[in-house]
């Protein structure tokens, strides 16, 4: 009767581990690529309507940084150029199949392209500035992003592997 539980038990952690590999990996070609679209909308919205709309909707971050001596290009220039794409790299990763090389410039493509794309239509919008160190920013925000879907696929595929063996999720 004990064994009959216990291998019940494993069954259903090692069934919720396959739900999950199925996220990262069956589930793929719906679920990522629709984050990735819809990062993208996000991204297209943020970034090609009028800088002074822009800029009042970041006050509430800049003036807390500027009080706590951050400078306002650092935080929009250089960590909100990177971080923004972030989610777009580790969907693309995420969503693309192949290689792990495969993966990551898979989203490095898509992320630079997506900027660039992003940078010449802002050539076009009064207030707007379109520069390379801002393709350059995104592009990396997106390989970064794409190096956090590696990580996330080895912890999945780790944890799939420990709940197999039926060792503790923690060890």
């Amino acid at each position: 009767m004990v064994k009959q539980e216990t291998q019940a038990g494993g069954e259903a952690k090692e069934t919720a581990a396959l739900r999950l590999v199925s996220i990262f990996k069956c589930g793929r070609v719906s679920l990522w690529w629709a984050v990735a679209a819809i990062t993208t909308a996000w991204l297209l919205w943020m970034t090609l309507r009028p800088n002074p709309i822009v800029a009042s909707e970041l006050d509430p971050l800049i003036k807390p940084a500027s009080a706590h001596g951050i400078s306002p290009h650092l935080l929009i220039g250089l960590a909100g150029n990177v971080a923004v794409f972030i989610p777009l790299g580790t969907a693309v990763a995420l969503a693309l199949g192949g290689s792990p090389a495969r993966r990551r410039l898979g989203a490095a493509v898509a992320g630079a392209s997506l900027s660039l794309l992003i940078e010449l239509v802002q050539t076009c919008i009064p207030g707007r500035v379109a520069a390379v160190d801002d393709w350059l920013l995104n592009t990396a925000g997106s390989v970064l992003g794409a190096l956090l879907a590696g990580v996330m696929r080895s912890a999945c595929r780790r944890w799939v592997q420990r709940e197999k063996r039926g060792a503790p999720v923690g060890s």
